[in-house]
């Protein structure tokens, strides 16, 4: 081969290389395939997204103290009324769901309405208002409390835990507090292989990241995005999902914003779903919308633990 043959092989292999490269990187950039669609609306304030792995998403209207299934077939339907406000769910295997309650507790609600509270203190305090959690493929439930405003103060023991984050045991029997260098604690999730853990703390306007210890403790804590957020989730790349006035706001593994998808209202929370798991489910003040991205969710094994089986 002459040499002047080989500069242009080496060259096309090169520019080859660099396109398979930059394929790669662009197909983990968060991008919508559509428009922010909306699927319900007239709520009071919606939150909580839990996709059930199969064809239903369930989510909270905290004033209202309801939860609601959407699903493509059958639209909005009202699964339950109560009286404490639930936020944040976890559904199970078996098609039950897990709350965080209003109330001062974790409750457990199986399919056939049958409800039992998992946890209402933590090392022998009482809750405050638990707000978002997460389950670990373990089967270990991370949960986080807010701060108690002093406008709610007198709803609660003098000793009530908050602004922290907790740790149910898998077979519901311990509850430790677990959260560390946080001025307050909100959304929270974990990453599929349960490494990593994420939690909002909206007083220090950051969110950070945690490593999972093999007894469910946390450690290592780094800042995973440099904004204030409500709820928090992750896609297949580990790219972190926040909320914000604009809309939702995702940023890289290394902490760099890479993403904006603007929403009708502000959002409080979301998560990815669908058949596909490319469909990103947004709950935003008095609604519920969706959009269709190009990438997937990514998955824990949420409904892992045998003991909700």
């Amino acid at each position: 081969m002459s040499l002047g043959l080989k500069v242009i092989s080496s060259c096309l292999f090169a520019l080859m290389l660099s396109c398979v490269v930059l394929t790669t990187v662009s197909a983990q950039v968060p991008t919508p395939l559509g428009k922010v669609t909306k699927l319900a609306g007239g709520f009071r304030f919606t939150e909580g997204p839990a996709w059930d792995g199969v064809d239903s998403l369930y989510f909270s209207d905290m004033p209202n103290g309801a939860t609601h299934r959407w699903s493509e077939s059958d639209g909005v339907t009202l699964v339950r009324q109560a009286r404490h406000n639930s936020n944040g769910i976890v559904v199970t295997q078996k098609g039950g769901l897990v709350f965080c309650e209003g109330g001062r507790r974790i409750v457990l609600r199986q399919p056939d309405g049958e409800e039992k509270v998992l946890a209402d203190q933590c090392e022998g305090r009482p809750l405050g208002m638990p707000n978002d959690l997460w389950m670990a493929p373990t089967g270990i439930v991370y949960f986080t409390i807010p701060i108690i405003k002093s406008s709610q103060a007198d709803r609660f023991p003098e000793d009530a835990l908050s602004g922290t984050i907790c740790v149910l045991s898998s077979d519901f029997t311990d509850v430790r507090e677990v959260g560390y260098g946080l001025k307050n604690a909100n959304g929270i999730v974990g990453s599929a292989d349960g490494k990593r853990l994420y939690v909002a703390d909206p007083r220090a306007q950051k969110c950070y990241r945690y490593q999972i210890g093999a007894d469910g403790s946390l450690s290592d804590q780094q800042v995973a995005a440099a904004r204030f957020s409500d709820g928090l989730t992750l896609d297949e790349h580990g790219n972190l999902y926040t909320t914000s006035n604009e809309g939702v706001r995702v940023f890289s593994l290394e902490g760099e914003e890479i993403a904006l998808i603007e929403t009708p209202e502000i959002p409080a929370n979301m998560t990815f779903g669908g058949r596909d798991g490319r469909t990103l489910f947004i709950t935003a003040r008095t609604s519920l919308y969706a959009v269709r991205m190009n990438v997937r969710g990514d998955y824990t094994t949420q409904n892992n633990n045998e003991s909700l089986k």
